[in-house]
């Protein structure tokens, strides 16, 4: 069902992805070398993956012009069973040709206070290469540009039902822009690991760069990249681009 996903919703691989974590999850992340990719259950967002009213009402629609009602709950029941089937794996994005910008609210969403932990720099190449622990394993993954959209309103083609539903699971409402999302779906037809699956891959391709939470100044640096050499791992440390811009004014 992947496959479906058209070529214009990809990423490309050059595209610049950061994600902000707690220190306790990126020491998980380098120690055990595993990602957690998370079904949309976990999610805040209620309207997470979630089919638009309007798509919702041509299903209902379609059904009912071809005297076959029946055929748009189950179209609706496949849905709720890809959605319980696929695991989400969230990245920020930058902006092409640029270097990396944080959002000050992205920080506060992902790090406790007062913003203790990293964000961890890549790109979509690096987190494909990295991903590619198995035989075949990347092509389970695909990598999405994330589509905003308003609920009530937008809907999506049901002339190819099984496009529209998988596209759901890149869609969220309007609201949630500031987080100029890319993610990763993995479709994974089990109930072995519940709504969280960790996912195996290699931190030294992965990571190109960490930058500390405005939180903490140059100073934690040295413990950070101890932590990361007892691992095994020696990774590019600066402090936030925001924390830079504090101390040129003090």
């Amino acid at each position: 069902m992947l496959k479906l996903i058209p070529n214009d919703d990809l990423a490309s691989d050059d595209t610049v992805i950061g994600r902000y974590m707690s220190l306790s999850r990126f020491i998980d992340l380098i120690a055990h070398k595993w990602l957690f990719f998370s079904q949309t259950t976990e999610f805040d967002d209620k309207l997470e993956g979630a089919l638009s009213l309007s798509t919702f009402a041509q299903v209902r629609d379609w059904a009912r012009q071809h005297e076959n009602e029946p055929r748009a709950w189950e179209i609706i029941k496949d849905y709720k069973k890809f959605s319980e089937d696929l695991y989400i794996s969230c990245w920020c994005k930058g902006q092409q040709g640029k270097s990396f910008q944080e959002s000050i609210a992205m920080w506060r969403l992902f790090t406790p206070y007062p913003f203790d932990g990293v964000l961890v720099l890549s790109s979509v190449a690096k987190l494909k290469e990295s991903l590619t622990q198995e035989e075949n394993l990347s092509e389970n993954f695909k990598f999405c540009n994330v589509d905003y959209i308003d609920h009530r309103t937008d809907w999506s083609d049901i002339s190819m039902v099984g496009r529209s539903i998988i596209k759901s699971a890149y869609q969220k409402n309007n609201a949630y822009k500031y987080e100029n999302e890319l993610r990763v779906l993995h479709h994974e037809e089990t109930d072995a690991y519940g709504p969280r699956k960790p996912i195996l891959l290699k931190p030294d391709i992965l990571i190109s760069e960490i930058r500390l939470s405005p939180g903490w100044d140059r100073g934690m640096c040295k413990p950070i990249q101890k932590i990361c050499n007892s691992f095994g791992y020696e990774f590019p440390i600066d402090i936030s681009s925001l924390k830079l811009a504090e101390n040129i004014y003090r």
